[in-house]
């Protein structure tokens, strides 16, 4: 599976996880999850990632 497509896969299931967390707890709430989820996820794809070759130079 490409990256694109497992990237929807994740973000489409996180957006029904949290619309469904905001009909019990509030609409802020279901909105201000799926922003932290998705900080936390993309903070970690990016530490993930392999060192460019401009960082190997120093």
């Amino acid at each position: 599976m490409k990256t694109l497509d497992e990237r929807f896969l994740i973000y489409s299931a996180l957006v029904i996880l949290c619309c469904t967390s905001s009909v019990f707890f509030g609409l802020a709430a279901g909105f201000w999850s799926l922003i932290q989820i998705t900080a936390v996820i993309e903070f970690m794809y990016w530490i993930g990632l392999p060192a460019s070759t401009h960082s190997e130079q120093f």
